[in-house]
């Protein structure tokens, strides 16, 4: 069995002020923008602010399986059965957990297979 962990944290006021909709598109997958678009004010912000470090700490998961560090849109969380966030990329499902605090937003992935 391999396994590989990485978590990542941001900042969400950084997220705030690149935001537009070109750093939107280089960062969501269609499914998680159109999503985006259904939330509003700080709902929006978290999610996004959620998916950046889900993200990041997906990349880190993957370092010692890929040759080359994927694009942001080319992994996407979902919720998963439990109402987990789960990351798909390739094909590798991995496990996420998503956290806010204040300024903050925490994310961890892991990798089992």
């Amino acid at each position: 069995m391999q396994q590989a962990i990485g978590i990542d944290i941001v900042k969400n006021a950084r997220v705030r002020e690149s935001l537009s909709q070109r750093f939107l598109e280089l960062t969501l997958a269609p499914v998680e923008l159109a999503e985006y678009n259904r939330r509003t004010g700080k709902k929006q912000l978290e999610f996004l602010c959620g998916r950046i470090a889900a993200k990041e700490a997906v990349i880190k998961t993957l370092n010692d399986f890929e040759k080359q560090r994927p694009d942001l849109t080319a992994i996407e969380i979902t919720v998963g059965k439990n109402g987990a966030p789960v990351a798909r990329f390739k094909n590798y499902d991995i496990l996420v957990s998503i956290a806010h605090e204040e300024d903050y937003t925490v994310a961890q992935a892991c990798l089992i297979f």
